[in-house]
């Protein structure tokens, strides 16, 4: 079961892995989009979340799905192909993004956290 916090976690994380995989830098990607050179490396550090429109074209440019690429997740008949070393950095990029936000909660947040999570594992 794949958990998405917000619907724009990990959109930077996830156009960075697909922008290497196609083996294009930030400008390449910006100039293929007809954007500016820096929107690319704000969009992959978070700064900023692409648009649906280049959410889109950044699916078609990058050969991946368009869900994969703004939920995360997978339709059944379009698999979005990883390396395990891919897998591996977007995980941890996920577990230090979960670590980051329960260092600012409550330990009665923590606590509903996990039991909100235990209840979805079931």
């Amino acid at each position: 079961m794949n958990i998405n916090f917000t619907k724009n976690d990990f959109i930077g994380e996830r156009i960075k892995i697909a922008r290497e995989k196609n083996k294009l830098n930030r400008k390449n990607l910006a100039e293929i989009m007809c954007l500016s050179g820096t929107i690319v490396g704000k969009w992959e550090r978070g700064n900023s979340n692409p648009s649906t429109a280049h959410l889109i074209k950044l699916a078609k440019v990058l050969n991946v799905s368009f869900e994969w690429l703004a939920t995360g997740v997978e339709n059944e008949g379009e698999k979005t192909v990883l390396t395990e070393k891919e897998k591996e950095t977007l995980h941890n990029t996920q577990v230090t993004k979960i670590s980051v936000l329960m260092e600012k909660m409550s330990p009665k947040q923590k606590e509903s956290l996990v039991a909100f999570l235990g209840d979805m594992t079931i």
